[in-house]
């Protein structure tokens, strides 16, 4: 098939964790980023102040043409202007909407999503998080044609990259925003050069990876690992956290890491200003906590500021507490 450049294309993204890619799209010559759709406006902060995404601030800066929808598959103005543009690809990266049928049918040459996972493991909105939680050692990048299917449709590139064992959801997130960068750029110069080679995804190997729930976070060191939890405190870095009872009340687990101690189930020992706390097998070095409505504070703050008699034990979260 016969291309005009540079190729129309029409991305839709919100956060910042797309901007690499964005940027990196912008700078290839054989095409022409013709419109940004994202969410709108909201208020931000304790202030509530009406806030743009990351993205659409990125398009105000370098003088990108944006459309901002609450609903992209009612909104008759976004219609009007997908078909007038006669865009010939769209490129979906971290969009919260379903795009409809009469949507993925605009674009000449299709839509494809950028997807953090190597699909078909992984489907759905929190793949990244999903590959932590798992103790996954690898994870990537997959490029697919986008179906009416979540996720479902066939894979035209994909790039891998390794999971150390100290990464967690921010510092995997870069990675794979970087990742993402070099993916989209591949995937337009195999769009340019007609080398595109779509590969259908084996259905009987497919996992899903659906939306982190607040509740999500509850940790019991009695039923859990150490690593099962320390894989949990790694996937909710950013949110929801992880938490658990201790003393009476729900504390979150701030900063930790694997310990040598041999403790029993629940078992705690204060040592070198850590929070040494056994698991259903294993350990963990807890090093900063926090109760509710209260800042956190270094085990060594909580232990100096202490009144009472120096707790024995760690607490165990279930629905009697």
């Amino acid at each position: 098939m016969k291309h005009n450049y540079p190729l129309k294309i029409i991305f839709f993204g919100t956060p910042e964790f797309v901007l690499d890619s964005l940027e990196g799209l912008r700078k290839i010559h054989e095409i022409t980023l013709s419109l940004v759709v994202s969410n709108p406006d909201r208020p931000v902060g304790r202030g509530q102040k009406l806030t743009s995404p990351p993205v659409v601030e990125y398009c105000k800066k370098n003088d990108i043409p944006f459309h901002q929808s609450a609903n992209i598959n009612q909104d008759q103005e976004l219609l009007q202007k997908l078909a007038d543009i006669k865009a010939d690809l769209f490129l979906v990266f971290a969009f919260s909407h379903f795009l409809s049928q009469e949507i993925l049918n605009i674009p000449r040459l299709g839509a494809y999503n950028i997807h953090t996972s190597i699909l078909p493991k992984y489907r759905g909105s929190s793949p990244i998080h999903y590959a932590l939680l798992n103790g996954d050692t690898s994870t990537g990048v997959s490029i697919q044609k986008m179906v009416k299917k979540m996720d479902a449709g066939d894979v035209v590139h994909t790039e891998e990259c390794s999971i150390d064992d100290h990464d967690d959801f921010l510092t995997l997130s870069a990675k794979l925003s970087s990742l993402s960068t070099k993916a989209a750029a591949a995937f337009i110069n195999k769009i340019t050069t007609q080398t595109l080679v779509p590969i259908k995804q084996d259905e009987t190997l497919v996992t899903f990876a659906p939306l982190i729930k607040k509740e999500d976070g509850l940790v019991d060191f009695l039923k859990m690992s150490a690593q099962q939890i320390y894989n949990k405190y790694r996937a909710y870095k950013l949110w929801p956290g992880v938490y658990t009872r201790f003393i009476d009340d729900t504390i979150k687990i701030i900063e930790c890491k694997p310990s040598q101690k041999k403790l029993a189930p629940g078992e705690i020992l204060f040592e070198d200003n850590l929070l040494h706390v056994g698991a259903q097998t294993g350990c963990l070095a807890i090093s900063k906590i926090q109760f509710p409505n209260k800042a956190a504070v270094t085990i060594n703050d909580f232990i100096n500021g202490y009144k009472g008699n120096r707790p024995t034990s760690f607490g165990v979260y279930n629905e009697n507490n």
